[in-house]
């Protein structure tokens, strides 16, 4: 088992806000709130060449807060996301897609939570952050609808400080550990077990649908990064595309098109069909540029994480 050694509090703080705000997100300092950004609800219909096209878009959160990291729950209707307090801190919310009601599942301060993923028990995995900075894997039970905060599950106790996480199935998951380098672990809940897989990665790690595999971001020390499969019978790699500017986040739709955002631009490459990306044209309103990018069960929706565009 890879163990590692716990940071300094400061040093940890500053590593998770990194790991937990996307790259171009970064605050300057520690001491930096978390950057404003907010969730927007795409509509996306088919195309005829195989790929997906944008279309209506509406603003799901506006507040001068981090809102950030959706994932859709079973059935596409809603989405979990990390909001942020006025006080710096983090909570996991439920968002209507609907009605755009929004609720906080649970309010843990001085407690912080990351990265929301549900589970098929009913549950939602997230990263928290204990009271004393140490970042792991925890599950809530939300079959309830409300979640009893100190009534929670630490999945992986030996394994910090974790960013963010995929999972393979209800037992094996994917972990982008922090450090310098960061580094993609796969580990299994039940038995503790986690083997060191790829150094140097980005924090965006995806299920690939219909596949024992998820995808990551392979970060060159020249500024260019390529999108990487890991497959999970066998813990090998493989590259699947460079990816546009040295981005990291992206995500996959349901038939298996890859989709990643560059300022406003929504891109698509479908693997093994050819080597480019194909731009689906910009989306939105002007003055945002988009990041994290979370694709409906049906692939009919996506929510997308929007920020201000720099110099605008």
């Amino acid at each position: 088992m890879i163990r590692h050694t716990r940071a300094p509090l400061a040093l940890l703080a500053l590593l998770l806000t990194a790991a937990c705000a996307d790259e171009a997100d970064t605050p300057a300092t520690d001491t930096d709130p978390p950057p404003a950004t907010d969730l927007f609800l795409v509509e996306l219909s088919a195309g005829d060449d195989g790929f997906p096209r944008p279309g209506d878009v509406r603003g799901l959160t506006d507040r001068p807060l981090y809102d950030n990291q959706p994932f859709f729950l079973p059935g596409g209707e809603a989405i979990l996301y990390t909001a942020g307090r006025e006080d710096q801190g983090t909570d996991i919310h439920r968002l209507e897609i609907g009605s755009g009601e929004s609720r906080a599942l649970m309010r843990t301060d001085p407690e912080n939570e990351y990265s929301p993923t549900p589970l098929g028990d009913g549950g939602v995995a997230v990263v928290r952050v204990e009271r004393d900075g140490t970042q792991r894997l925890w599950r809530f039970d939300i079959e309830s609808g409300e979640v009893d905060g100190d009534r929670a599950e630490l999945l992986l106790p030996d394994i910090e400080p974790v960013g963010y996480h995929a999972w393979l199935d209800t037992d094996r998951v994917a972990l982008f550990i922090l450090g310098t380098p960061a580094s993609l672990q796969l580990a299994e809940v039940g038995t503790g077990w986690s083997q060191l897989i790829f150094e140097g990665i980005g924090p965006s790690i995806q299920k690939i649908p219909g596949e024992d595999a998820v995808s990551f971001v392979e970060v060159g020390q020249d500024g260019r990064s390529w999108i990487r499969r890991l497959d999970g019978s066998t813990g090998s790699t493989s590259r699947i595309v460079e990816t546009r500017d040295g981005g990291s986040d992206h995500a996959w739709t349901p038939d298996g098109v890859l989709l990643m955002a560059s300022g406003r631009e929504l891109l698509a490459h479908r693997p093994g069909v050819d080597d480019e990306w194909h731009s689906l044209g910009e989306v939105g309103p002007s003055g945002l540029e988009w990041t994290r990018i979370a694709v409906s069960p049906e692939g009919d929706r996506l929510v997308m994480v929007g920020r201000e565009a720099s110099g605008s």
